[in-house]
């Protein structure tokens, strides 16, 4: 299991989580459902933004989001839009969730409400299941105007997998050996992640560790 950290910094207004789900089941209560905005469904590196880690399969998000709450960042927004459908790719929900740093977060009655039942459902979105995450850190924008030296992290996530069952319990796996192919004779074990992303406040970088 490769442990991967990420940097949260003064300079970072945003971070923002993106999960790909195909079954309305895992969209947290509360969540807003919005019609697909055109202009809001860009790759991230199209919006002049980096790939910082590349696509990393089998991973845990839980230390990143336990790092985040109770600090300097407030969960400010939470939505759904459909995905349309392709060629060769299902369909299914984008579910988004918007932690803004603390001094610039702004967020409605209405929503200050529905927040700690959102919290919830996206602590097991994050619990509960591994993901395919890849990383972005992009310029940040208000009012359509870059805001210089600042840059939100996004946190791409598809390919759920279950940790636990539908009736709660462990999901369970063969234990494999050091080629990766699994050992029959034994006795199962639980699925766990083959990476463990976490986050820190310093250095004041975006970046993942050796």
């Amino acid at each position: 299991m490769e442990s991967i950290q990420l940097n949260a910094s003064s300079r970072m207004r945003l971070i923002v989580f993106k999960f790909r789900v195909s079954n309305m089941q895992h969209i947290p209560l509360g969540v807003e459902y919005r019609e697909a905005n055109p202009q809001e469904s860009r790759v991230d590196s199209e919006s002049g933004g980096a790939m910082v880690i590349d696509r990393r399969d089998k991973s845990s998000l839980a230390e990143v989001l336990k790092a985040i709450e109770p600090t300097e960042y407030v969960l400010v927004d939470a939505s759904c839009t459909p995905v349309p459908q392709k060629d060769f790719c299902s369909d299914g929900y984008m579910v988004k969730f918007v932690f803004c740093r603390r001094e610039y977060a702004r967020s409605s009655a209405e929503f200050d409400a529905r927040r700690q039942k959102i919290s919830t459902g996206l602590w097991a979105l994050c619990k509960d299941a591994l993901w395919s995450v890849r990383i972005y850190s992009n310029p940040h924008f208000e009012d359509g105007k870059r805001v210089p030296d600042a840059y939100s992290m996004s946190i791409n996530c598809a390919g759920r997998l279950a940790l636990v069952d539908e009736n709660g319990k462990p999901v369970t796996v063969w234990p494999r050996n050091a080629a990766g192919k699994p050992q029959k004779s034994g006795t199962k074990v639980p699925l766990a992640p083959e990476y463990v992303f976490r986050m820190k406040s310093k250095p004041p970088e975006l970046v993942a560790a050796d």
